[in-house]
């Protein structure tokens, strides 16, 4: 670390191997990271920060407020720190020019945390101003919030949700007109336009209507009721589940579920461990506790058995093959199992692979035209089982499919070398066995082996997969050592 002659005023924090020049100023609160350089004159406002490895020569008076590279993902940070009601009309405005939305509408919803609600206000606000008209949703699931975007024609939206641990976290989530999360190019465009600085309002052209649009979660819980069975149902079908963790996502399935003759109990918890004890206190047959936020891995148990994603995600496209809501085309994320797409494949479904990121493999079902609810709603694929088990064929699908094993690690990486690892990894197999759709995925004869970032970008996961348990594990030790061997080598040598 070397400082010279530079201002630092109180708070402000710089990390190891960065260099502050003389005639600079860090504001409080300022934050700068590691190897990063700061020439003469520049200075950083308070509350700011440099990403490790950043070179400044002019003042930060905005920063960007984004992961590092601001690949695929939403805007996080804390509503009473660097993600406030300033900083939410700026992302709010760079929305709606990256959506080319002047004199179309947008949709903002919440989950109805109370950061969330006063963050929404700030975007709207942002959104108004660049001349885009608004369509308040209130608060609903993001299950609702997607039905929305995508039911109604708009332009695209935001999501405004608690976001972690701290209570104060939050994160945006910006979606399209499909009401798929914005990635790729469509999240670059708008970051862009995020790091050109605050946009000058255009109200002297247009200013934006603001519509508050509410029953969005009605109507969602309305359009989920069309997957239950037309038939006239008894008072009470005998059929019992418990669900935990997630309030919107329970109201939802209940409304739906208890009309028609299901018995449906909310477990005040967020342990999945704690589920099958729920579920026998209960007398129940199926039990859920869905992810944070509503994405993510699910936990469901049917009577005694983990179900797991792979298994779902089988379950959900053979029934729709049977019943005829398939065409015999189906879009199946890299990270699901060769063994079912070969055994779906063998049914007469045509298998396309895609990226492991849940925007993009329901934006390419969408335009494929295989688009099933219970793919990526909770909801729905809480509803999809229930009808399953009420009609005792949940068990007859299990036993039809094979028995897939998969086992997982991970090998600290750092984002920059995160390339470089993949791409020697790629050099040290066969052509004919390599699939680069989502990170390096290899095929054998008895089994694969994916090898792609986290979420994070900070380490490489390895997961293996094969009809044999043993098998499996043995693949993920071999490519474990060997992605670890990579990472050491800073000269690209295997």
């Amino acid at each position: 670390m070397e400082i010279r002659g530079a201002i630092l005023c109180e708070g402000a924090h710089v990390d190891s191997g960065a260099q502050v020049f003389a005639h600079t100023a860090l504001g409080a609160g300022s934050n700068v990271g590691k190897n990063c350089a700061i020439t003469a004159g520049a200075s950083l406002w308070p509350n700011k920060r440099l990403e490790d490895d950043a070179r400044c020569s002019e003042d930060v008076v905005w920063d960007d407020g984004l992961q590092k590279s601001g690949l695929d993902m939403c805007v996080k940070g804390f509503a009473d720190h660097d993600l406030g009601p300033e900083r939410a009309a700026r992302v709010g405005a760079a929305l709606a020019l990256a959506r080319k939305a002047a004199g179309k509408e947008l949709a903002v919803a919440t989950d109805g945390s109370q950061q969330a609600v006063m963050l929404k206000h700030a975007l709207i606000s942002g959104i108004l101003a660049q001349g885009a008209d608004v369509c308040d949703l209130g608060y609903c699931a993001y299950s609702a919030f997607e039905h929305a975007v995508f039911s109604f024609g708009m332009e695209g939206g935001a999501y405004v949700r608690h976001g972690g641990q701290s209570p104060h976290e939050t994160e945006l989530v910006l979606c399209d007109d499909m009401g798929c999360q914005l990635t790729g190019g469509a999240f670059r465009a708008f970051r862009q336009e995020v790091l050109m600085g605050p946009h000058h309002p255009v109200t002297a052209q247009r200013l934006g209507i603001l519509q508050p649009l509410g029953g969005a979660a009605r109507a969602y819980e309305a359009h989920l009721a069309k997957s239950i069975a037309t038939a006239r149902l008894p008072e009470t079908n005998g059929v019992k589940l418990v669900l935990g963790r997630g309030g919107d996502i329970y109201d939802a399935v209940a409304r739906v579920l208890l009309p028609a003759g299901y018995t449906v109990q909310y477990m005040d918890e967020k342990d999945p461990e704690r589920l099958h004890g729920a579920m026998v206190h209960a007398g129940a047959e199926l039990g859920f506790v869905a992810a944070a936020g509503g994405e993510g891995e699910m936990t469901c148990i049917w009577r005694d058995r983990y179900l797991r994603e792979g298994e779902r995600i089988t379950i959900f496209i053979l029934c729709a093959l049977v019943e005829g809501r398939l065409r015999g085309e189906a879009v199946l994320p890299v990270r699901v199992s060769e063994e079912y797409a070969a055994f779906l494949e063998g049914r007469g479904c045509r298998v396309r692979r895609c990226p492991d990121h849940r925007a993009k493999w329901r934006r390419q079902a969408l335009e494929e035209g295989c688009y099933l609810p219970e793919l990526f709603e909770p909801e729905a694929a809480i509803l999809r089982l229930a009808e399953l088990c009420r009609q005792e064929k949940l068990g007859r699908y299990l036993d039809e499919i094979p028995q897939a094993y998969e086992s997982e690690a991970s090998v600290g990486c750092s984002w920059k070398e995160m390339g470089r690892v993949l791409r020697s990894l790629v050099e040290t197999e066969p052509s004919s066995r390599v699939e680069l759709i989502d990170g390096v995925k290899v095929k054998s004869d008895n089994g694969w082996i994916l090898v792609r970032p986290n979420r994070d970008f900070t380490a490489c996961r390895i997961i293996a997969g094969s009809y044999n348990a043993e098998y499996a594990k043995e693949l993920t030790d071999l490519y474990l050592d060997k992605v670890r061997r990579l990472a050491k080598d800073k000269n690209g040598k295997s």
